[in-house]
């Protein structure tokens, strides 16, 4: 999903890793999870646009040798939305397009219905 880097510089071109984790405070529902090493950032399950759309974490980079020193930053994730049901045909239809049709026209028009349920907590 993405990456965080962090590396603290020390006198010289020298610099120290740091070991990355996330704030448990800012992920309660443990949706993400972060390599310490790496600092990759990856989804412990899927993510759905209609229960959540933005997400908020926080990184902690500790310096390796001096657990000490850390430095926090915030990651907002965005989720995108995708249709986990698109619409369906309730028959299915054959058609066909003449092979000198013109761009843009049109050969055969669809009906179709949509019914969507929408539940409110109470």
């Amino acid at each position: 999903m993405g990456r965080i880097q962090g590396e603290a510089p020390l006198a010289g071109l020298q610099r120290q890793k740091a070991w990355y984790s996330i704030d448990w405070k800012s992920d309660l529902d443990s949706y993400f999870e972060i390599d310490p090493v790496e600092g990759t950032i990856a989804t412990k399950e899927l993510l759905d646009r209609e229960n959540m759309a933005q997400h908020n974490v926080s990184i902690v980079a500790t310096k390796v040798n001096n657990p000490v020193l850390s430095s926090k930053v915030a990651v907002i994730v965005h989720v995108l939305d995708v249709n986990e049901f698109p619409p369906e045909l309730s028959i299915p239809y054959e058609t066909f397009v003449c092979e000198n049709s013109k761009t843009n026209q049109v050969s055969t028009i669809f009906s179709m219905f949509c019914f969507i349920s929408i539940f409110k907590n109470m």
